[in-house]
C-alpha cells in the first residue's frame, strides 16, 4: 500500500494571522529604516556638515514670539532679515545680543530691515527679562531646550547652528547674505547689502 505523505492544512484564520504578522513586520521595518535615516541625518548635524550655503535659500520655518505672536520666516519676504540664535545660559551670544542693539539703532530708519532673535533657553522668562532689563525691541523667537529643537528638527537643525552665537543675514529674495557674523562684521554684512541693492 503506497502512503502518500500529504503537508499540513492550515486554517484560514492563521493564515489571515500569517499576514497580519507581515504587516506588522513591514511597518516595524520601515520604523527602523526612518530610525536609522534620523540617526544619520543626526550624526551629519553633529559633525558640523555645512546645511545652507550663502547664496541658497534659507529654510523657512515657523517661530512663536515671546509676546505670542506667530510667525514664519517668509512672512518678512521683501526685508533684510537677520536672525539671531542665542542663549542668555551663553555670555558670548549674550554680548553680541546687546551689540546688535547698536547696530539696531543705526538702522532704525530702514523699514526693509528686520531684527530676529531665536532663544535658546529653557525658560521664556530669562530671554523676556534680560532683553526687557537691555532695553532690546524686536521679534523675538523661543525656540526651547536647545536638544529638543534639534530632536524636532526645529531652526537650530535646519540651519545646521552646531554653536551660539549664530548671526545670519538674509536678503529680501529669502536668500542667506551671511552667516556666522560677529561683531563688526554684522554692520559690514548689512551695509553692503543694502549697497548692492541701490547698486545692482
Amino acid at each position: 500500500m503506497l502512503l502518500v505523505v500529504r503537508g499540513p492544512c492550515v486554517a484560514q484564520s492563521e493564515s489571515k494571522s500569517v499576514e497580519e504578522r507581515l504587516e506588522r513586520m513591514e511597518d516595524a521595518l520601515l520604523k527602523i529604516q526612518k530610525s536609522q535615516k534620523e540617526l544619520i541625518d543626526l550624526a551629519s548635524f553633529r559633525s558640523g556638515e555645512e546645511r545652507v550655503k550663502v547664496g541658497e535659500v534659507a529654510p523657512d520655518f515657523n517661530f512663536t514670539t515671546l509676546k505670542g505672536q506667530d510667525f514664519r520666516l517668509s512672512d518678512f519676504r521683501g526685508k533684510y532679515v537677520l536672525l539671531d540664535f542665542w542663549a542668555v545660559w551663553c555670555q558670548p551670544s549674550k554680548e553680541e545680543t546687546l551689540l546688535l542693539k547698536s547696530v539696531q539703532q543705526k538702522f532704525s530708519g530702514k523699514t526693509n530691515l528686520v531684527f530676529v532673535g531665536l532663544s535658546l533657553d529653557d525658560h521664556s522668562e530669562k530671554p523676556a527679562d534680560f532683553l526687557k532689563t537691555a532695553g532690546i525691541e524686536r521679534a523675538e523667537g523661543f525656540l526651547g531646550n536647545w536638544n529638543k529643537d534639534i530632536l524636532r528638527n526645529g531652526p537650530t537643525r535646519l540651519y545646521g547652528v552646531n554653536a551660539i552665537p549664530s548671526i545670519w543675514l538674509i536678503g529680501p529674495d529669502g536668500k542667506v547674505l551671511g552667516k556666522n557674523l560677529r561683531g563688526a562684521a554684522v554692520e559690514k554684512a548689512i551695509e553692503q547689502a543694502m549697497a548692492e541693492s541701490l547698486n545692482p
